[in-house]
């Protein structure tokens, strides 16, 4: 179809999280005061992005990452993204994530995408 062209996602992201104690990501860290490891805060923004993209994109790094409260279980995880101006000639996209408890910061990610193709 000559009028087709890729669809890119819009340039802001929102997901809701309710983190549930028996996630996976809580065992082991830590025995008796279980906390969200900062990984997952990445893992969580990176596969906002990846969901909402129809070109398939890698995490090539983690420009940025402030952890600033930490995330415990039974708590909903607010993560709302919005795309950033990439360096001329950059093969991929530029994320920053911020992520929220009850309106209290927990997180502040930039992340940077290149393509798969």
């Amino acid at each position: 179809d000559a009028g087709a062209r890729p669809v890119t996602p819009p340039d802001r992201l929102e997901r809701v999280l309710t983190l549930h104690a028996d996630a996976p990501w809580f065992a082991g860290h830590f025995p008796g005061e279980p906390i969200l490891p900062g990984m997952c805060h990445i893992e969580f923004a990176a596969s906002v992005v990846r969901d909402a993209s129809d070109a398939p994109l890698a995490l090539a790094a983690v420009v940025r990452a402030r952890f600033s409260r930490k995330v415990v279980p039974g708590e909903e995880l607010r993560i709302e993204l919005r795309r950033e101006a990439s360096p001329p000639g950059a093969d991929g996209e530029t994320w920053r994530s911020v992520h929220t408890v009850n309106g209290e910061r927990a997180a502040d990610l930039v992340l940077a995408f290149v393509s798969r193709r």
